[in-house]
């Protein structure tokens, strides 16, 4: 009798430990799920209020604003994390918590969507400029799917950044017969541009734009397209990789934006900015009166890095670009594969307002 009693004691201890810990875990997962919505309402809010000083380059600067930008660039992966964490706020039934991140979902996630919807509008090719993008990864050695793509793509003008000689050479008997009119700059390093166009240069390109403090290629030109002229900047901003970096990226950016503010009529910004239309670029480029094509033209993401190694598994970002200011409206925008390279090419056509005509 005494041990029945002894064994039931026992059972009843270890349903009530068994209660204790289920209880336990919900608790901690409710208070895990407030703790993530909490701290995504902190980082979006100190992200998108952070004073920008393109030209302030002291190191805790750079690094708050590496920070930033890591935050900025990553607004939809944040959004995931947030859905899971609404998912198991839901499981947990932490109501409060749930209805308090429904603003972050649609704020992370809410572009994405709306993206789905399909944009830009069908227009007889002889009546669009196409423009094209690609970065082609200087240590690349597979020259032929990217130029292929290229001539498959057809665009009036298409600018290669991290232009090697290796490219250079295959670009040449790939492009020449198609693209007569080219401005080149080639490099050893990642740096190296070129610009290759069916339409004539109406005015000499530069292909070293003064931006920065570092003497890197970047080329302007300007072509006519239905009796119009049309400059275009073909850009590749550094990567933000460590404090000197970050500083002369941010420099270069600054120095883009004073060359297309003294521009007068339509232009072209594409190529590989390193940073997504989310940054703080992107948002003065919008503020300057210039569109992106993805945004404009475009269906779903438009993703564009990083399509190499395992990282191609994971949600990418789109730092390769294409934006236009007024005069000049999309149509279409695509990305394409890029293969061999860690970036997708982007292709955008657009056509000329009425009142530029």
């Amino acid at each position: 009798m005494t041990s029945d009693l002894a064994a039931g004691d026992r059972e009843s201890v270890q349903g009530r430990g068994t209660e204790m810990s289920a209880a336990r875990a919900t608790s901690l997962a409710g208070r895990g799920v407030t703790l993530v919505v909490v701290l995504a309402y902190l980082v979006w809010i100190v992200a998108y209020l952070f004073p920008q000083d393109l030209r302030e380059g002291a190191r805790w600067y750079a690094g708050a604003v590496w920070c930033v930008m890591v935050v900025r660039t990553f607004r939809f992966q944040i959004g995931l994390v947030l859905l899971v964490a609404v998912g198991v706020g839901i499981h947990r039934r932490r109501w409060r918590t749930v209805l308090g991140a429904l603003p972050l979902l649609a704020f992370g996630l809410g572009p994405a969507a709306v993206s789905l919807i399909p944009r830009g509008e069908t227009v007889p090719r002889d009546q669009v400029l196409r423009v094209m993008s690609s970065n082609v990864m200087s240590s690349n050695r597979d020259t032929t799917d990217i130029l292929g793509e290229v001539l498959a793509a057809d665009p009036d003008l298409v600018v290669l950044v991290e232009y090697s000689p290796r490219w250079h050479a295959a670009a040449q008997k790939a492009l020449s017969a198609r693209y007569p009119h080219q401005a080149i700059a080639v490099r050893r390093d990642p740096m190296g541009v070129a610009i290759y166009s069916k339409l004539p240069f109406v005015r000499p390109v530069e292909t070293y734009v003064p931006l920065g403090i570092v003497d890197h290629p970047q080329v302007r030109a300007v072509v006519r397209f239905g009796g119009v002229d049309i400059t275009v900047y073909g850009v590749h901003l550094l990567p933000p990789r460590g404090r000197a970096f970050i500083t002369e990226a941010r420099t270069q950016f600054a120095d883009l934006m004073e060359h297309v503010s003294h521009e007068t009529g339509p232009t072209i910004v594409l190529g590989d900015f390193n940073s997504t239309g989310d940054g703080v670029q992107g948002s003065m480029l919008r503020a300057a009166g210039f569109k992106e094509a993805q945004h404009e033209a475009g269906w779903w993401r438009g993703s564009t890095w990083c399509v190499a190694g395992w990282m191609r598994y994971l949600p990418g970002i789109r730092i390769d670009q294409v934006y236009a200011n007024d005069g000049l409206r999309f149509v279409r925008s695509v990305t394409g594969v890029g293969r061999g390279s860690d970036h997708r090419p982007v292709m955008a056509d657009l056509v000329v307002d009425e009142g530029r005509r």
